[in-house]
């Protein structure tokens, strides 16, 4: 998986009730906003949209994906809220 500018993704699952996910939001939003970052890390949610919208809507996250309610979350490759990178060529790198 790729989003423009062909850099590799570091995939991170969390969702708008998980406790552990929005511990990380505050370097995950400097982390995306960084231009020279060699990676991009975009959140992979569950919830409704609009129970996202609210919570990232101040947070500085910008690259949101909600994940398709009938698709497991090892559909991603990933058990939980783990993050998972994905190499250029769209294959799971780690």
């Amino acid at each position: 998986m790729c989003l423009a500018g062909g850099k590799p993704v570091l995939l991170v699952s969390t969702s708008p009730t998980c406790t552990h996910g929005q511990e990380l939001v505050p370097e995950l939003a400097e982390r995306q906003s960084r231009a020279d970052s060699a990676v991009e890390i975009p959140i992979l949610s569950d919830g409704s949209a609009e129970a996202n919208r609210a919570t990232w809507a101040d947070s500085g996250i910008h690259q949101v994906l909600l994940r398709d309610p009938d698709t497991p979350m090892g559909a991603y490759g990933v058990q939980g809220t783990p993050a998972v990178l994905v190499a250029p060529d769209g294959t799971r790198a780690a």
